[in-house]
């Protein structure tokens, strides 16, 4: 008997019986004529079964394929597609192959290997949510993958020969999809990557002051100390610092245009620390306002500066007119 493969097969209900044609049909044969056309019989291009001499000593089931209404190609009944005549088709289900007289009766059968087929791939649903699938070998056997367990995937086994439950291996994700630190490439940012103007507060990045990617001292929190020793226009570096101005005769210190982007709110701090008088002036444009002055009083007097807008800031402190 040719062995068994699985592949889909034939059926159509209320077929009429015919009769072997007027040659004999020898056991090796793979071409089987039939006395008339076909009545009832599948007719497309799946494999079926049919029986000849049914109840007698020479009782054969054969895998055949349609060909025209009077003729059957004998197939291999393991193979599962591009069918061709071959003898392996003959003597299946138990039975041997026969030379059959012409006239000899011949009808679509079910086979006890069709059955044990469908019986097999049902007795493998043995639990609630499993995976049926065709294992290895000629006729491969139908096997039961369990199902897996949370945060599970599919995968296939390290044979490549079946499917497997797995983690995903390596993406380096923990079971609460956190990413560990070890886990994380160094190094600089690919060059297709920017970072926009930001903030850094309390470690978490806000609206805008990050200029070209790079942080400089007005955005750090440790305090700056800048000692000047002559007149200066304050710089962007200088937002959020301390200017010690230490010059032995008078200085100025200009307040710039808003083409140097201080953030309203910026506070520069001003300590007089020379024996040279300060005095705050704004430049073109810009208006600094003081409740009792613009000059620092006498040495060692300090006083903050405020930007309240582009064009107008405020001087707070130990300062006279």
């Amino acid at each position: 008997m040719a062995v068994n493969g699985k592949s889909r097969r034939a059926y159509k209900g209320a077929p009429v019986s015919n009769a072997l044609g007027s040659s004999t049909l020898s056991s090796s044969d793979t071409s089987i004529n039939l006395a008339a056309a076909v009545s009832g019989w599948p007719v497309g291009t799946d494999p079926f079964f049919i029986v000849i001499d049914p109840g007698t000593t020479k009782e054969e089931k054969i895998c055949v394929i349609y060909n025209t209404t009077t003729n059957l190609i004998v197939v291999n009944p393991a193979a599962t597609s591009g069918w061709t005549a071959n003898v392996l088709g003959r003597g299946c289900d138990d039975t041997s192959a026969k030379t059959h007289d012409p006239g000899a009766i011949i009808y679509p059968v079910f086979t006890a290997l069709e059955a044990n087929q469908a019986n097999e791939l049902v007795s493998k649903y043995a639990n609630s949510g499993s995976i049926v699938y065709q294992g290895s070998g000629t006729p491969g056997t139908f096997t039961e993958l369990a199902l897996g367990t949370a945060s599970q995937v599919l995968a296939v086994n390290s044979g490549a020969t079946a499917p497997a439950w797995s983690k995903v291996a390596d993406a380096n994700v923990s079971d609460t999809a956190a990413i560990a630190l070890s886990k994380l490439a160094t190094g600089a940012l690919p060059s297709a990557i920017t970072v926009a103007s930001a903030n850094l507060v309390d470690a978490t990045i806000v609206a805008a002051d990050l200029a070209d990617a790079a942080v400089t001292s007005p955005k750090l929190a440790a305090p700056t100390l800048t000692s000047k020793t002559d007149s200066f226009t304050l710089a962007l570096v200088d937002a959020n610092c301390t200017m010690q101005c230490n010059k032995a005769t008078s200085m100025t210190l200009t307040v710039p245009t808003s083409s140097i982007a201080f953030a309203n709110g910026a506070v520069v701090t001003v300590v007089n620390y020379g024996a040279g008088q300060v005095t705050v002036v704004g430049d073109t444009g810009v208006t600094v306002r003081s409740a009792n002055g613009l000059k620092l009083r006498v040495q060692y007097s300090a006083a903050s500066l405020i930007k309240i807008s582009n064009t107008e800031w405020v001087l707070t402190g130990d300062t006279v007119a």
